[in-house]
């Protein structure tokens, strides 16, 4: 039977025929982004064996999105909270993400910089703008207007959250076995309210749970199966030992329909694009990607960006940068990094890949 899989932005599910889901034994979501394990019908594993692996997976989903999810009241939220000077305990799974975060601002040039929390806020795409009770109640709120977008927000407000978007704000530091983020001593004063540094891992950490995830499946001896957080980030493992048909959804049509198909086999698979949560003001798209570097969202020539590489965080990171970067910079990056795959779709779409045979464009 064929078998076709969707890339496509969050809350979107991936599709698998021929797969088993083994019932509803365990539910989670990431970061507002629905979780699912699914093994081929040819997996040797008994059904028990994959029920437990799918408890395990289920589990680390929970407690990556208790960590970082900023509703959640775990390290990231609790960092956020802390006054200038001030240092709180993280778990591992922290550090790492920190960790290759602060190495991706620098190989990217500030394109990835995950310090943008207050501009999400600010420009409208946080979690609390989706609640259908949503009221303004902080200083830089503002109402939703009837298309769904918000009237834009004034200068001060982005310079100065601006002001505060960057990794270098934070420090990690170990101790003792320990690992701590203390919050640098930088602030600043908008209409009386003091705002300090702030972290959104959202465009990092579905990733980085990939590769956990990964590691569990592997080590309980899976290999015909996928793996997918809401759709833009995957793992696509063996397909009854062939490569997986991987859809991927053209930015300029509705209703999700493809444009091209990948073959892809045991890599992982993340999607970044313009053309899902943003909104019009004025006849002009104001995207949910923040560039760390402007303060606004995202106003290049690329809508979309896949990547296919061997590391689910570097791969889900990378293809948010990609867009940020703009097609010049983009293909410049890619040009001198190894071991990634990727297509890239312009706004007068233009299609940039480095996939040979193994992309098919519909219609072409």
């Amino acid at each position: 039977m064929k078998k076709l899989l969707l890339a496509f932005l969050a809350l979107a599910l991936a599709l698998c025929f021929g797969c088993q889901s083994l019932g509803d034994e365990d539910f989670a979501t990431l970061i507002g982004a629905e979780v699912g394990l699914y093994f081929t019908e040819n997996e040797s594993l008994s059904d028990r064996e994959k029920n437990q692996i799918k408890k395990e997976v289920y589990a680390l989903a929970k407690e990556l999105d208790g960590t970082f999810s900023l509703q959640s009241g775990g390290a990231v939220a609790k960092y956020n909270a802390l006054k200038a000077g001030e240092s709180i305990e993280v778990p591992l799974s922290v550090k790492d993400v920190f960790s290759l975060s602060k190495e991706l601002k620098v190989s990217t040039k500030n394109c990835f910089d995950p310090s943008v929390k207050h501009l999400v806020d600010l420009w409208g795409f946080s979690y609390k703008y989706a609640q259908p009770n949503y009221v303004p109640t902080l200083p830089f709120d503002r109402a939703r207007l009837d298309g769904g977008g918000f009237n834009l927000p004034d200068n001060r407000y982005i310079d100065g959250f601006l002001s505060l978007s960057s990794l270098d704000f934070a420090t990690l530091k170990e101790e003792k076995g320990k690992y701590y983020l203390e919050k640098n001593f930088v602030t600043v004063n908008i209409d009386g309210v003091e705002y300090c540094h702030a972290l959104d891992f959202a465009a990092v950490v579905k990733g980085y749970f990939c590769d956990e995830a990964v590691k569990i499946i592997k080590s309980s001896g899976a290999t015909d199966f996928y793996l997918t957080v809401g759709g833009s980030s995957l793992y696509l493992g063996e397909n009854l030992q062939n490569e997986w048909e991987l859809g991927l959804v053209d930015p300029f049509k509705d209703g999700r329909r493809t444009f091209a198909k990948a073959k892809v086999k045991n890599q992982f698979v993340s999607a970044s694009g313009t053309y899902e949560n943003n909104y019009q003001v004025g006849g002009k798209e104001y995207s949910h990607i923040i560039d760390a570097r402007t303060g606004k969202p995202v106003d290049g020539d690329l809508v979309s960006a896949t990547v296919i590489s061997q590391n689910g965080a570097y791969t889900d990171a990378i293809a948010t940068a990609l867009v940020v970067m703009g097609r010049e910079k983009a293909l410049e990056f890619l040009s001198k990094t190894d071991g990634v795959l990727y297509v890239l779709v312009g706004n007068d779409g233009q299609i940039y890949t480095n996939l040979g045979d193994k992309l098919v464009v519909e219609n072409e």
